[in-house]
C-alpha cells in the first residue's frame, strides 16, 4: 500500500508542476515501483526532462541507450547523441565517459588516429577544466599505457602529480 501511495504522491505533485517529483515518478514507472513497469513512460518523462535541460538526467538516459538498459533496446548512436550533447553542455562525467569511449574504440582497432587522439584530448581537457580530478589521472594513464600516443613517462608523471592539467601537455 505505501509504494502505491507514494506513486499517487508523485503523480499529484508533478501535475502540480513540482520537478523532483517529476524525475521521482519517471524512476518508479521504470522500476515498476507502486505502479505496474511502464518504461516507455518513464523514458519519455526522462527526455521531457531533457529538453527541460537537465544534464544528469541525459547523462543517465545516453548511459541507457548505449547500454540498452532497463529494457530498451540498445541504441549506441542514440546513446552516443545524448551523451556528446550532455558533454557540450558542461556535464564533466560525460565529457570522462564520451573520452573513455573513444579511447577503447582505438585501442580496439589499433591504430593511431590523430583526429579522434585530438577528441578524446579534448574532451578530458574540457573535464578536467570543470574540475574532474579524475580527468588528469586518466590522461597520465594514456601517456603511460602508450597505445594511442607514444610512451611518455616524465609527462605521464607530471599530469599525475598535477592538480590540473598544464595546456603544453596536450598532444
Amino acid at each position: 500500500a505505501y509504494p502505491e501511495k507514494g506513486f499517487k504522491i508523485m503523480e499529484e505533485l508533478t501535475e502540480k508542476g513540482n520537478y523532483n517529483a517529476k524525475k521521482s515518478l519517471a524512476s518508479l514507472y521504470l522500476a515498476g515501483i507502486g505502479t505496474p513497469q511502464n518504461i516507455n513512460k518513464g523514458i519519455s518523462i526522462w527526455e521531457e526532462l531533457v529538453k527541460e535541460g537537465d544534464l544528469e538526467i541525459q547523462y543517465q538516459l545516453s548511459a541507457m541507450y548505449y547500454n540498452g538498459m532497463v529494457g530498451l533496446e540498445r541504441d549506441e548512436e542514440k546513446g552516443m547523441k545524448l551523451l556528446e550533447d550532455c558533454a557540450k553542455k558542461g556535464h564533466d562525467v560525460a565529457q570522462i565517459t564520451l573520452a573513455n569511449i573513444l579511447y577503447k574504440n582505438l585501442c580496439v582497432k589499433d591504430e593511431k588516429n590523430d583526429s579522434e587522439i585530438e577528441r578524446i584530448f579534448y574532451w578530458l581537457h574540457e573535464a578536467s577544466k570543470n574540475g574532474n580530478a579524475n580527468a588528469d589521472a586518466i590522461i597520465g594513464k594514456i601517456y603511460a599505457d602508450g597505445i594511442i600516443v607514444d610512451f611518455d613517462y616524465q609527462r605521464a608523471v607530471v599530469v599525475l602529480q598535477s592538480k590540473r592539467l598544464p595546456k603544453e601537455f596536450l598532444m
